[in-house]
């Protein structure tokens, strides 16, 4: 059996055949690929869309867009959805969580509308809350 073997172009260590890194000093063998999956327009549209339903819908959508780099438009949708959905909790105040729940709801068809029309419609008072950065 005979194995292929290379050597670290920094070290000069043994490098086995297949082995993304070396051992030794951890430098890339050259077989190593990136790739970045970015999403398209309307991929983002959806995410955007989805973090407008509930706290769940958010999450799954920035679950999804973890790690990648978020457009300026998915970014603005998502910080509006969480900022809507922490004024929504106090839709759970007795007397003025009737005026708020029905504020909020309005508000998310709103914004699932300009969403979906590829439009970043700053909501009244809330809009200028930023939440996430990058």
């Amino acid at each position: 059996m005979v194995r292929k073997m290379s050597y670290c172009r920094k070290c000069g260590a043994e490098i086995h055949d297949g082995e993304l890194c070396c051992p030794n000093c951890g430098e890339p063998t050259g077989e190593m690929r990136q790739t970045t999956v970015s999403l398209d327009a309307s991929s983002e549209k959806v995410m955007a869309c989805l973090g407008y339903f509930t706290w769940i819908g958010l999450v799954i959508a920035l679950l999804i867009t973890k790690g990648q780099r978020r457009s300026e438009f998915l970014r603005f949708h998502m910080n509006q959805a969480i900022v809507l959905d922490l004024v929504a909790l106090l839709s759970l105040i007795p007397v003025i969580g009737i005026v708020v729940g029905v504020a909020c709801f309005v508000a998310r068809a709103y914004c699932i509308i300009g969403a979906a029309q590829e439009n970043m419609w700053k909501l009244p008072v809330i809009g200028e809350i930023t939440i996430i950065k990058e």
